[in-house]
């Protein structure tokens, strides 16, 4: 874990002016506590936490767990992406339509048929058509 101080990040315990109470450090007279997540990450999160020197907390998800977890994180990068409107941002909601497809079991191509299906009954969003009342 890291607290900031300023411009400067110190690894907990090796700022100056650090002391720690077992689940927390004081710096001066800011209290920094862990960070706690409860979230889906990709798989090499933790090592790259503990490669900076942090230490995560986790567990594996069994298969309900995890759908529910991968249909927040949908919706925690699709949020991201209509902050940001980047590329790095809509890869990430690609990333967990990914994950969403293998843990169904289907491929790119079924869901490229409905959507095709969906496209020649409905049509697509080409012509930009806001519809105020029906």
């Amino acid at each position: 874990m890291q607290a900031h101080t300023g411009s400067h990040f110190y690894p907990l315990n090796s700022h100056p002016n650090c002391s720690t109470g077992g689940r927390y450090a004081t710096i001066g007279v800011l209290t920094f506590y862990p960070m706690r997540y409860n979230k889906l990450v990709r798989d090499k999160i933790i090592e790259i936490v503990e490669a900076r020197g942090g230490q995560a907390t986790f567990h594996v998800a069994d298969q309900a767990e995890y759908w529910q977890k991968l249909k927040e994180k949908l919706r925690e990068e699709v949020e991201e992406f209509m902050e940001a409107e980047s590329q790095e941002e809509l890869a990430d909601v690609f990333e967990v339509i990914d994950a969403l497809l293998k843990e169904k079991g289907w491929s790119d191509a079924d869901i490229v048929a409905v959507q095709d299906k969906k496209r020649k009954e409905r049509g697509g969003f080409d012509e930009r058509i806001i519809l105020e009342k029906s």
